[in-house]
């Protein structure tokens, strides 16, 4: 039996450290292979000649019982079948037809064959007719498609690619089936925008008479290349281009180069400028390295970042721009793929940041492996990073509601104080729109910059500081292996909003007053400091002054950040502005939220603009929702409210005019009274004797309670 539990040790001679294809090794395969098909017990894992990778697909082979001598293809499905899955591939099939066309020429001179094939077998493009494929002509009902999954066909270079998602390539001899050991089979996987896996790549060549040859070994190293570097297109096209339009502008760079490449057909130059043509789809920088660090080929992105002349002939090794302390030559040699890491490249003596990512592609030859780099400057990275993020200041003066003089003086001076790059900080209670009003500062001074934004009491206090300052990799357990930057570093050419700041621990304090001094910040674990350019918008609701005597509050920062203050007045003194905030939020949050229009009605207007509101804004339109969603019409009233601003039915006690005085009769009020004056009188008669009862009031007055409320707000009562 074929010991599929036990765990087994491989042998040195079982890695890929040695040439593709020998006469030895291609023989020993084919003697095996006899034995592993009449003796049920022979371990592929065992063989000398196979790769561990291959030798345990032969095992999974064999399990799901697929027959060795079985037709490659022998699965057909309906016609209505495959046009689901063509349905469900569309946009990868229109990404991936132009290349096809592209290489056309190319491979029916070359008596090659290319296929894109899904995750599960499917054949959804190929270019060249199978040999073993019936012509969907020859049957009405049917429509040919391949499905040559390892669990039906065995092993296969595209089974193991989409398995193991790397670039694989086998040899004859290496598949499963026997009507394929006279082809080479390289395929890669394809990889959408998440990073999954979606379908395999697959080029295949027929085998000449002596596939160990040096020559043709080379030849096939750069078949591997080749179609690697065609998924890297695909993916390329399906991350950064989903429109026709844009897509059919790639294709014609790559018609264009049609000529070049049909003249220089089967010659193994033709792959180098394919490579180079494919690195030019992409705005990204993009070079190929080989083991030693000597650069391969590049695009011209990447051309232009490490000025080097478009006719520049000069060998170029990458360590040349990287620091001595490096590593990045060891894990080519290792296979270690990498994403998004922060590098110091140098030109000159100018050194500059760069994230770094770096796919490596494992040969079969003893000079090691190949790797795909694409490097992008860490600034421009890091502002994409934080858009995607959603951290952008989206208000601006305008978008800010209020006519009351208190509001409107502290916007003007916002107004005044945004034309500058000093700090600012804002005082005010909790939910009178600090952070509002902070963006609104960065928008009229720094719009295209970022906007980073902190919450100094939202974090623990062991984090803060990672979170302030970024850190290294390995500068503490559970740090991000490639370093983080913070959101100092992030903000630089922007705006650092610290909400909450008389909450930042003291320690802190004062490593961020070092950094608004210096203008420069280290992370944790790093060694060299970078230069920052930001402007700092504090707030908080604490009074810093008295932190400040107190010694909780570090004097010398707050001097530093108090440069310009503002203070933002609390909604209970701009009740002018409170039924334009709620005609704002009750149409805001009706329209967001496929609600009628509504209205509040004459009690609930009254009740909200009497009203106190020590939770300022953020109390009111919480306020204003709770009362959207209890009211089953268009009309709020007050008993929607919420009950804090109820108060019981009982409004504040009314404040008598100074030169009035409350008369014992109708005919006390004199001739001199006016009406108003009157009306005014019998109200607060009628409140006193109620003991402040709007609805008990309203029945002594015999009107309704609405026009009670309504005649309070009119008399400023």
């Amino acid at each position: 039996m074929i010991p599929v539990k036990k765990k087994l040790k491989r042998t040195p001679n079982q890695t890929w450290n040695k040439p593709v294809m020998t006469k030895e090794r291609w023989e020993g395969i084919l003697a095996f292979k006899a034995q592993f098909v009449a003796d049920s017990g022979a371990d592929p894992l065992a063989c000398p000649h196979l790769d561990k990778m291959v030798a345990e697909s032969w095992i999974r082979s064999r399990l799901a019982g697929v027959d060795p001598y079985k037709n490659a293809v022998n699965h057909y499905l309906h016609r209505e079948q495959y046009e689901k899955i063509v349905k469900k591939s569309a946009f990868l099939i229109e990404v991936t037809k132009p290349l096809f066309d592209v290489f056309k020429n190319l491979i029916h001179s070359s008596n090659y064959e290319m296929h894109l094939i899904d995750t599960a077998g499917n054949s959804l493009l190929n270019e060249n007719s199978y040999r073993y494929l019936m012509n969907p002509l020859e049957k009405r009902d049917l429509h040919f498609t391949l499905s040559s999954s390892e669990s039906t066909t065995g092993t296969c270079a595209h089974a193991l690619a989409l398995r193991h998602k790397k670039p694989v390539q086998l040899f004859g001899p290496e598949h499963y089936l026997w009507e394929l050991q006279d082809i080479v089979a390289s395929s890669a996987p394809v990889f959408n925008e998440n990073n999954e896996v979606i379908a395999a790549l697959s080029l295949i060549q027929h085998l000449n008479d002596s596939p160990w040859a040096e020559g043709y070994q080379v030849l096939c190293t750069h078949t591997l290349a080749l179609i690697t570097a065609i998924t890297k297109a695909i993916e390329a096209q399906l991350k950064l281009h989903k429109s026709y339009e844009k897509l059919a502008d790639n294709n014609q760079q790559l018609l264009l180069a049609n000529s070049e490449l049909s003249a220089a057909n089967q010659q193994i130059l033709t792959t180098h400028d394919l490579l180079r043509t494919t690195l030019s789809l992409t705005g990204e920088a993009i070079i190929t390295i080989d083991c030693q660090g000597n650069i391969l080929e590049m695009n011209e992105t990447a051309r232009k970042i490490l000025q080097i002349p478009p006719d520049s002939q000069e060998n170029v090794n990458i360590t040349g721009y990287l620091s001595k302390n490096c590593l990045l030559l060891d894990w080519v040699a290792e296979g270690k793929d990498l994403t998004d890491k922060e590098e110091i490249f140098y030109f000159g003596n100018t050194p500059q940041s760069y994230i770094v990512s770096m796919k490596v592609v494992l040969g079969d030859n003893k000079n090691g492996g190949l790797a795909v780099l694409r490097f992008q400057n860490a600034r421009t990275y890091n502002l994409n990073a934080t858009k995607r993020a959603g951290t952008n200041a989206s208000f601006h003066f305008d978008d800010l509601i209020g006519e009351s003089p208190s509001f409107k003086g502290t916007l003007s001076l916002a107004k005044k104080f945004s034309k500058t790059s000093a700090n600012i900080l804002l005082l005010g209670e909790s939910g009178t729109g600090k952070e509002l009003l902070a963006q609104s500062i960065h928008n009229d001074y720094r719009p295209e910059g970022p906007f980073i934004a902190l919450n100094c009491a939202a974090i623990p206090r062991s984090l803060i500081e990672s979170e302030l300052f970024g850190y290294e990799s390995g500068s503490f357990t559970g740090a991000d292996r490639t370093g983080r930057p913070g959101k100092i570093e992030l903000a630089d050419k922007g705006t650092l909003f610290l909400d909450e700041i008389g909450d930042m621990p003291l320690d802190i304090q004062a490593v961020l007053l070092r950094v608004l001094e210096d203008r420069k910040v280290l992370r944790i674990g790093g060694r060299k400091a970078k230069n920052v350019d930001f402007r700092v918008i504090a707030a908080t609701n604490k009074d810093l002054r008295r932190m400040v005597q107190e010694k909780t509050f570090r004097e010398d920062i707050y001097f530093r950040l108090s440069v310009l203050t503002i203070h933002i007045p609390p909604l209970r003194t701009r009740s002018g502005d409170i039924e334009k905030l709620c005609q704002y939020f009750l149409s805001n949050y009706c329209r967001s939220n496929g609600y009628g229009k509504k209205a509040l009605s004459e009690e609930a207007l009254y009740l909200l603009t009497s009203y106190s509101w020590p939770g300022n804004i953020r109390q009111l339109e919480n306020a204003i929702i709770y009362g959207i969603n209890l009211s089953d019409n268009s009309l709020i009233e007050a008993r929607h409210l919420p009950t804090d601003i109820l108060g019981a039915d009982k409004v504040e006690k009314p404040k008598r005019p100074p030169a009035m005085e409350i008369p014992a009769t109708h005919e006390a009020y004199g001739r001199s009274s006016t009406l108003q004056e009157m009306e005014l009188n019998a109200i607060i008669m009628a409140l006193e004797k109620t003991n402040n009862s709007v609805t008990k009031a309203a029945k002594i007055l015999n009107i309704s309670k609405s026009t009670l409320y309504r005649r309070l707000r009119e008399l400023n009562m």
